[in-house]
């Protein structure tokens, strides 16, 4: 029982997230009705003590859908007895009520949450599909196959590798099938995938798979994992439209030593538009949905959303048939890349001198140029500003040759 003479001090606990103001939800969920996050209201006895006043759990299909930055009504929550659960149906209804909770709570699907670094996104649309705009083209790849690739596990005293490819882009994932006993798979697999924006990447990897009877691994703490062989990267952007590209791309592995060829992958893409009105409006418009604008995520908040996507997406890929690895869900979205290591530190100050708005060069443009021009009032001074900016895109051979002598 609690004490009587204590002085309350209730707080909020949220123990769906670690700022208790953002949480993620699958669609799937809101649409099945699902539970959604429990609020329990607390009182402090002691720093080690808590007493529990009331708690609540909201179904999701009650929270109210936001598309755009209007306010949202708040609303008043009915907490219940913490332990009354157990009663039976009458006894519970009659005690069950403990206190009112007021609440703004809101599915706010005007953002788009990333599940992928930002350097290499594939996405960039809102969570509510009713702001998506028509696809303006079609990305199609072959995945012709691999060669060179290294053992990576020991089968029957010999090196072996079982091999497949996974390829992500927007929201849709695909897995070839695997390849047994060979260093030369050959899948020649097509997938396609609707283009929203040309100014993301594709994302492919190549696994061995470490779960076929007979395979031994030399170290028995990755026994349970599937070996990263590599991944290749292509910007949409940098492809010609309507070309087909057939090249074999390295796999690089990075490892405690250094970087590491592990093999090739050879594929065929072309990028086909649908629409040249739409790509040119695409172009004239910012990356992101408008609500990453009016009212931005924090840096924090963009980490932590993008840690429970990918909580999210590993959970549902796992479920799948056949099932997708967390470690190879983890490999694809770079869940590692904000780990500081020595080379990153040689990159930055590498890039430092490119960021110095006194150094002349064709990549500094981009930066320094736009942050020149943002600061131009006379409208003449601002179309000579453009024009020249245009250029510099346009002939960044010739400067970067100019400067260079």
């Amino acid at each position: 029982m609690k004490p009587k003479a204590a002085i309350t001090n209730p707080f909020m606990r949220f123990p769906f997230t670690t700022r208790g103001d953002q949480f993620l939800a699958e669609t799937s969920s809101v649409e099945r009705e699902f539970h959604g996050p429990m609020l329990s209201r607390k009182d402090r006895l002691t720093p080690l003590k808590d007493y529990v006043l009331g708690k609540i759990s909201v179904p999701l299909n009650n929270f109210e859908k936001r598309l755009d930055h209007r306010p949202v009504h708040s609303r008043w929550f009915n907490l219940e007895k913490y332990g009354f659960g157990v009663l039976e149906a009458d006894r519970r209804k009659e005690l069950k009520f403990s206190s009112r909770v007021h609440l703004r709570v809101c599915f706010a699907g005007g953002y788009h949450v990333m599940d992928e670094s930002t350097m290499y996104i594939s996405d960039q649309r809102p969570t509510a599909r009713q702001l998506w705009k028509q696809p303006v083209g079609i990305l199609e790849v072959g995945i012709l196959g691999a060669q060179g690739l290294l053992p990576m596990k020991m089968k029957d005293d010999r090196g072996s590798a079982d091999a497949y490819c996974v390829a992500k882009y927007v929201q849709k994932w695909v897995r070839t099938r695997k390849i047994i006993d060979t260093f030369n798979p050959k899948w020649n697999e097509q997938y396609t995938w609707e283009v929203y924006d040309p100014c993301t990447v594709i994302t492919l990897g190549v696994f061995d798979n470490c779960h076929l009877e007979g395979c031994e691994k030399p170290t028995a703490a990755n026994a349970a994992r599937d070996s990263r062989t590599g991944k290749v990267r292509i910007r949409l952007s940098t492809l010609e439209a309507y070309r087909i590209y057939t090249h074999s791309y390295p796999l690089l592995v990075l490892h405690p030593h250094g970087v590491k060829k592990m093999g090739e992958l050879q594929l065929a893409v072309r990028f086909t538009t649908l629409s040249l009105a739409n790509m040119i409006y695409v172009y004239g418009h910012p990356l992101l949905p408008k609500m990453h604008y009016l009212h931005p995520f924090t840096v924090n908040q963009v980490d932590s959303l993008r840690y429970q996507a990918i909580n999210i997406v590993a959970v549902r890929l796992g479920r799948a048939e056949p099932p997708l690895r967390k470690e190879v869900v983890e490999y694809m979205l770079d869940v590692d890349s904000h780990m500081w290591s020595m080379r990153s530190k040689a990159n930055f100050f590498r890039h430092l001198p490119v960021e110095e708005p006194n150094y002349i060069s064709v990549g500094s443009y981009p930066l320094s140029y736009i942050d020149l021009v943002s600061r131009i009032d006379p409208p003449n001074a601002l179309s000579l500003s453009l024009s020249l900016y245009m250029f510099l895109i346009q002939v960044p051979t010739k400067v970067s040759t100019s400067h260079g002598h």
